[in-house]
């Protein structure tokens, strides 16, 4: 053995003592056997039949990819489980110091974790494939099958850079406790980054990608694709009572949920939900929720883009299917979602909701041949605002006269306020019941075939109200027109107005009905003497039509690198002098970091954060928030520190 100084992967400068397989040890276990905490096992190339564990040592356990960076190296070391239980254990109150980096990790066979299991511990797993791993029934009987690749438990674990595919969660339960054909996670801290989960299959039980139980989890940078055969839901992934964020993330492709839906992603009694600039497409379900499945919980999805998903007859919600909690949806795309026969909502489906979406694109949602409910949207007895949306080409059948609502079908006291909105090209009418109503402000309904927003059969009267919008038919109402918009290029998707729209300076910036508030915009919200009509405001770049619906602020928070390794740049644009403060908090609401009494000056200032704790401790990888507050004021974003 050889005692000299590497650098791993947590970018920490050790003094290790080196133990080489199979040059100092046969197998990897005896290697470990004979280790202490901090030294570090490299493995040569080759298969290696056994099963690992690190006996609650942090020891660096490695191939030579740690200093080649070749990924050749991760798939010739080999250590294979040969169907004897989990391939790799880390179960004895471990650290993120102990590391597993650059293995293929295959052959598992065991009830829970076939292929890695982690249970007390908290380590570090990067740049590993786990594959052909196996959950099934033993001796006859149906056991709580949890993560065929990966299982998770009590931990505060990173995962980065992995590959998790084609294990086979062959029988599961319809236990809760069960699924994860990939990875189960549960009563857990985790980051899982730069990864990708995919072609994992699960017979029975929730999360044939992934299973998340009562953590907190960051999915950052990965691909959720092609997972399949999950008989309750969630194809890709299927959370419950837990905390998720989703950033730059792909989810993808993923089949299943007969009984509860949710192909993509479904989630149920959440703390709380964030998904940011994703993209959830062609994923297939026979149940409601193609895309997304969100049952009693609160969410917010922003800057995303939802599309090509597919439910089954009779199913709702091929895009979005949500169904108690409340939210927002921002600066998202929801598209080419399709609906089968007494389908509702192609694009998105609310019940018992109340939601806000602003600067968001409803476009060719429906896809059904009788019988379809809401092409972009069904309501409820819900609770929606749209503000600066985007409504184009929705359907819900293909004969005009078997479809209701081509852009919204509201029923049963569901309530819908249409706020500088552009409707356009949509087919097929008749979309509120008599208990139900629609309110229409500065908004186009252009070249639709029937009026988008109407009743549910032929012979109920419109209730819908119109006010300052500009509509292809002559409607009552305060401040309406009947004026061709003049869109700059319709036929190529662009409907912002040309500089002699009637539609310019002829929306309404204060709007009050009863004791009701429709409309209050501020100066900073719109240009010259008032709103214009639709959801693009002429002369204003589309950046900043995108953050029409949130009035300008006297604090303007920028953060980058986001996410970061070591240092992150904090840019604070304030227009009043005060004392400021800046605090670092983790997910659990702990504050980690402070820095107090601030002098800012009034504009543009730079602030750095070194990724160090006020105790001098470094911060572990993970999701934080950034906040910077005044005696009046105060702004927030979340960050995320890779290490």
């Amino acid at each position: 053995m050889r005692l000299f100084t590497l650098l791993v992967l947590s970018y920490t400068t050790l003094a290790a003592t080196i133990i080489n397989i199979p040059g100092d040890y046969e197998t990897i276990q005896a290697g470990i056997d004979s280790s202490n905490s901090g030294d570090t096992i490299v493995v040569d190339p080759g298969t290696y039949f056994e099963n690992v564990d690190f006996s609650g040592k942090n020891i660096v356990l490695t191939s030579n990819f740690l200093f080649s960076n070749d990924t050749l190296d991760i798939i010739a070391t080999i250590i294979d489980g040969n169907a004897s239980g989990s391939v790799v254990s880390i179960h004895s109150s471990e650290d993120s110091t102990a590391q597993l980096v650059g293995f293929s990790v295959t052959n598992g066979y065991s009830e829970t974790g076939a292929g890695i299991f982690i249970d007390q511990a908290s380590p570090t797993i990067s740049h590993c494939n786990i594959y052909n791993n196996l959950i099934e029934m033993i001796d006859g009987n149906l056991h709580n099958g949890q993560g065929a690749g990966v299982f998770v438990q009590n931990s505060s674990s990173n995962l980065n850079f992995l590959k998790v595919k084609e294990n086979n969660l062959e029988y599961g339960c319809a236990s809760n406790l069960c699924g994860g054909g990939g990875i189960y996670i549960n009563s857990s801290s985790i980051l899982l980054a730069s990864s990708e989960v995919s072609n994992n299959y699960l017979g029975t039980g929730f999360g044939a990608g992934i299973r998340i139980i009562e953590s907190i989890v960051t999915i950052f940078s990965s691909r959720i694709t092609h997972n399949s055969g999950s008989f309750y839901g969630g194809g890709g992934i299927d959370v419950e009572s837990s905390t998720l964020y989703i950033l730059n993330t792909t989810i993808s492709s993923n089949s299943g949920g007969m009984e509860h839906g949710g192909a993509g992603l479904s989630v149920h009694d959440m703390n709380s939900l964030e998904i940011v600039s994703t993209i959830i497409q062609y994923n297939d379900c026979l149940f409601d929720g193609g895309g997304v499945r969100i049952i009693d919980s609160p969410f917010n999805i922003i800057n995303s883009t939802i599309s090509y998903n597919e439910v089954g007859v009779g199913s709702a919600g091929a895009g979005i299917h949500i169904e108690g909690g409340n939210g927002t949806i921002n600066g998202c795309t929801i598209r080419n979602n399709s609906i089968n026969d007494g389908g509702k909502g192609a694009g998105m489906n609310l019940e018992f909701v109340e939601i806000h979406v602003s600067s968001s694109s409803f476009i060719n949602n429906g896809g059904v041949y009788w019988n379809g409910h809401g092409g972009a949207c069904a309501a409820y007895s819900s609770q929606v605002i749209f503000q600066n949306c985007l409504f184009d080409s929705n359907k819900v059948a293909t004969s005009e006269d078997v479809g209701y609502g081509s852009v919204m079908y509201t029923y049963s006291n569901a309530t819908s306020l249409f706020r500088n909105c552009t409707i356009v090209n949509n087919h097929d009418s008749w979309a509120w019941d008599p208990h139900s109503n629609a309110l229409v402000v500065n908004s186009i309904l252009w070249n639709n075939l029937g009026r988008p927003i109407q009743g549910r059969q032929a012979e109920d009267s419109d209730t819908t109200l119109y006010y300052y919008s500009d509509t292809s038919w002559e409607s009552i109402g305060l401040g309406n027109i009947n004026i061709d918009p003049l869109f700059i290029d319709p036929e190529n998707g662009d409907y912002s107005l040309q500089a002699n729209s009637a539609c310019v300076d002829a929306g309404t910036s204060l709007l009050v009905i009863g004791n009701d508030t429709i409309v209050q915009f501020t100066p900073s919200q719109y240009l010259n003497s008032a709103p214009d009509i639709g959801y693009l405001e002429y002369g204003w770049p589309l950046s900043i039509n995108n953050n029409r619906s949130t009035p300008q602020t006297k604090m303007s928070l920028d953060i980058f690198p986001n996410p970061f390794n070591s240092q992150m740049q904090i840019q604070l644009i304030i227009a009043e002098e005060d004392h400021y403060e800046l605090i670092i908090f983790d997910l659990l609401g702990h504050e980690v970091y402070r820095q107090s009494d601030m002098t800012l000056n009034i504009g543009k200032n730079i602030l750095n954060f070194d990724a160090f704790k006020n105790t001098g401790d470094p911060l572990q990888s993970g999701l934080y928030i950034c906040q910077i507050k005044s005696s009046e004021m105060s702004a927030s974003k979340r960050i995320v520190l890779l290490k």
